[in-house]
């Protein structure tokens, strides 16, 4: 994976916690929002790892989709910095807020998901080049040998 992902995804996560620390009203539904993204991390940092060389198409949708989400739960977020005298308005908008943040939260928990299947993907894909890099080798030893005996023939 790319670190430029990475970074991107940190630097995203670092906006919506600073964020996060600002809101005026719904802070407790913020920040466990902040922390299901946090969560999110780990398994980008693994992937990242298992993902040296390049990132597998299916993989490269699920980082797009969670950059999206992260932009979505940012811009979310922001509505909740403003002044006390939005209060009102955020009263009337309390029940519209709860399916928001239900459905930010559900698209996180799938988002994690489908990081952990595609960091086992790509951990099983590269279990198969593995093997394929052993086929290889042993072919090239066996050509190696070969040379071996015949030299040692004449």
């Amino acid at each position: 994976m790319s670190s430029s992902i990475k970074v991107r995804i940190i630097g995203k996560r670092a906006q919506i916690q600073t964020n996060v620390s600002q809101v005026q009203t719904n802070k407790f539904q913020c920040q466990r929002l902040c922390l299901r993204i946090d969560q999110l991390i780990d398994p980008v940092e693994r992937l990242e790892h298992a993902s040296s060389i390049f990132i597998r198409q299916e993989t490269r949708s699920i980082i797009d989709n969670l950059l999206q989400c992260l932009d979505d739960c940012n811009n979310f977020i922001e509505k909740f910095k403003s002044s006390t005298e939005c209060c009102n308005q955020e009263i009337n908008e309390y029940e519209n807020d709860c399916e928001k943040f239900e459905e930010l939260n559900k698209r996180l928990s799938e988002l994690g998901q489908d990081l952990c299947l595609g960091l086992n993907i790509q951990e099983l894909f590269n279990q198969k080049q593995d093997r394929e890099d052993q086929k290889q080798d042993l072919e090239e030893l066996n050509k190696i040998s070969q040379k071996l005996l015949q030299s040692s023939r004449h």
